[in-house]
């Protein structure tokens, strides 16, 4: 397989993991509808110790009842952060949380990380200098219309060669952009 092919192989892949995550945005935003819809009954119902959801900047977080000082007010303290961030919540901000959700570990939210960084490890690797091709000595052996491969800023592009080499340098188009990326380079970033 060529590296153009490889290429095409790796954008294909990247969609395809890209449809993944949207599919798995659109699980965890139906997660959250859910704890809305289980928003809470009246005040009564809630007291120390139970498990809860408190909404904080627009995203639910663990949390467990410590007190209920007022009939509408609760303590809360989140799970897995410090004393510091325990805060007194209304109802406009608390929701019941399920006996399943509070012994579940967060499948939805875990397969979205895995998601993304499965698509990081992805990209990282996309942008390793291959080096595609053999090296070029001598610009001026290099043909108008030919196909190369040009190293810029650490990656490895598709190229054709517009302009023939001179004073060790070849004028180059880049493929699938416009002519103002058009450059001039030496025989150390190019490959045939």
């Amino acid at each position: 397989m060529g590296f153009r092919d490889d290429r095409v192989a790796q954008r294909g892949r990247i969609e395809s993991l890209e449809g993944e995550l949207d599919e798995a945005k659109a699980a965890l935003e139906e997660a959250q509808a859910t704890i809305e819809r289980l928003r809470a009954p009246p005040p009564t119902d809630f007291a120390e110790g139970d498990a809860v959801w408190v909404r904080w900047c627009g995203t639910w977080y663990r949390a467990r009842v410590l007190d209920v000082p007022a009939e509408d007010a609760f303590h809360v303290t989140y799970e897995g952060y410090p004393s510091r961030w325990d805060e007194t919540v209304g109802l406009d901000r608390i929701a019941r949380r399920p006996p399943a959700a509070s012994a579940g570990s967060g499948r939805g939210r875990w397969l979205l990380i895995a998601i993304v960084i499965t698509l990081a490890a992805l990209a990282g690797w996309m942008l390793l200098p291959d080096e595609p091709g053999d090296p070029v000595h001598d610009v001026s052996q290099l043909e108008v219309g030919q196909s190369v491969s040009v190293l810029w800023n650490g990656r490895w592009f598709d190229a054709e060669v517009i302009a023939p080499g001179r004073d060790g340098r070849v004028r180059v188009r880049y493929d699938g952009y416009a002519t103002e990326w058009d450059e001039s380079v030496t025989a150390d970033r190019v490959r045939r």
